[in-house]
């Protein structure tokens, strides 16, 4: 009798470790699982933004470019046309001058 409650014990105990084990395998297959979806949401997440980027990114080219098209519009309704970066300098230098000139 007295082996047969130590067997009994024993198959018990192994039954209780293995109900135990199998728990925790399950939690970790679930944790796992969550941090499968937190990477898949956040991968989601970043694809968002770095699509909002390039729309933002586009936006300012195609407003950059508008601007320029006005800008060359205007210069040209003026009759002035384009100038080159040494030429608008040159200007902005003669136009202090004459500015000082006054001054004085």
């Amino acid at each position: 009798k007295e082996k047969e409650r130590d067997e009994a014990r024993e198959e018990k105990e192994k039954k209780k470790e293995a109900m135990a084990m199998a728990k925790a395998l399950e939690r970790e297959r679930e944790r796992e699982k969550e941090e499968e979806k937190e990477k898949a949401r956040e991968e989601k997440e970043r694809a968002k933004e770095v699509k909002r980027a390039a729309k933002a990114l586009e936006r300012e080219r195609e407003k950059a470019e508008a601007d320029n098209g006005k800008q060359k519009a205007e210069g040209e309704v003026q009759g002035s046309g384009e100038r080159g970066v040494g030429e608008e300098k040159e200007r902005k230098k003669e136009k202090k001058e004459r500015k000082e000139k006054k001054e004085r």
